[in-house]
């Protein structure tokens, strides 16, 4: 998970509101770091997930989102109870607009049918 805002800001956010262990990494704004739409920090987490980035569904809620993931050479995943409407994640690379999270695993679940087992990373913006 990474995101433009402080990075200690970003870990508190998260620490707050998941389990630990939801995410393989947490990364956030930092000094000599590029922020989104740059896809430095998304292939970097690519890395870390282990999986070539057109393997990753960038899951994000704005267009800067969809901007870094289609960079990435990632599946852009917006979702439409963010930041911005879901023809403007579309219009930005989104190539499917979720409704509801639960969504999020019907995808994985659907994609993950053709993908080896345990090969189904997200990374979320």
């Amino acid at each position: 998970m990474f995101s433009n805002k402080a990075e200690g800001l970003t870990r508190r956010i998260v620490g707050a509101l998941t389990a630990p262990g939801v995410f393989v990494a947490v990364v956030g704004a930092r000094a000599g770091r590029p922020l989104k739409p740059d896809p430095t920090p998304a292939l970097r987490l690519a890395e870390l997930l282990g999986s070539a980035p057109a393997r990753v569904a960038y899951v994000g809620d704005s267009d800067t989102d969809m901007r870094t993931a289609v960079a990435a050479g990632m599946q852009p995943v917006g979702v439409s109870w963010g930041f911005r409407s879901p023809a403007e994640l579309v219009e930005h690379g989104a190539a499917v607009v979720l409704d509801h999270p639960t969504q999020l695993l019907d995808l994985l679940h659907h994609r993950g049918s053709r993908r080896p087992a345990g090969d189904q990373p997200v990374a979320t913006g």
